[in-house]
């Protein structure tokens, strides 16, 4: 990742944050979730502005360690396999920038305004929730650039991470809380609350990003051109 797009990460990440306490939020708002019964759009739009910024700095992650000067450079299994193993370091490394940013800023904050009492238990489930789960969703979008271009890449995965937050929305307020439906639109594990949170939602997004890892290796095997 660019410089440039480290920077536009922590300004994405300070204006969020500025955002929450403007509003009165708790503490570590972004891993607070969000409540489903008094939805707020422009909250939504802040709430996952970082995640967003992210996806697109992150766009091309894939064909960008299989072509060099125009030019294919897999020819053989194991290339193949070292531009794959390199694509999954940098995605994770930009995931854990974004995660680390956001825990940061909070703790300066937490520290600035005197608050210690919270539980170090759910802080931990949540943040590594969140990191899973962003880090899936940029497997997601890698997975999706190994067959579409990076624009139509990027749209298919907003599309798919705003309309599971959507479905769940609106499962939870005429249903009632779905465990079920979570762990179906996995990227919607983002944006619950602290009461849904769980050990096995930890797992099943540790799960998603195994399995999004083998689906790709197995894609990027059938690749001859780019």
């Amino acid at each position: 990742m660019k410089r440039s797009n480290y920077l536009i990460i922590i300004i994405l990440t300070l204006l969020q944050t500025a955002f929450f306490y403007q509003q009165g939020c708790d503490a570590i708002a972004f891993i607070s979730g969000i409540d489903y019964t008094n939805i707020n759009i422009i909250y939504l739009m802040v709430y996952s502005a970082p995640i967003v910024g992210l996806l697109i700095v992150s766009m091309d992650s894939s064909k960008m360690w299989l072509i060099d000067y125009g030019q294919l450079v897999i020819s053989r299994c194991r290339k193949r396999n070292k531009a794959l193993v390199v694509s999954l370091k940098k995605i994770s490394e930009n995931t854990l920038l974004l995660v680390a940013a956001q825990c940061l800023v909070n703790y300066l904050i937490l520290q600035m305004r005197q608050i210690s009492q919270f539980d170090c238990e759910i802080i931990i489930v949540a943040v590594l929730c969140h990191y899973l789960t962003i880090n899936a969703l940029l497997l997601l979008q890698h997975y999706f650039e190994l067959t579409y271009d990076a624009p139509v890449s990027l749209i298919i995965t907003l599309v798919i991470l705003y309309f599971s937050y959507f479905i769940d929305m609106l499962i939870e307020i005429n249903f009632g809380k779905s465990t079920l439906a979570t762990l179906i639109f996995f990227p919607n594990i983002i944006f619950i609350n602290f009461d849904r949170l769980s050990t096995l939602l930890c797992l099943w997004a540790m799960i998603i990003n195994l399995i999004l890892v083998f689906i790709s290796q197995k894609k990027l095997k059938k690749i001859d051109i780019i």
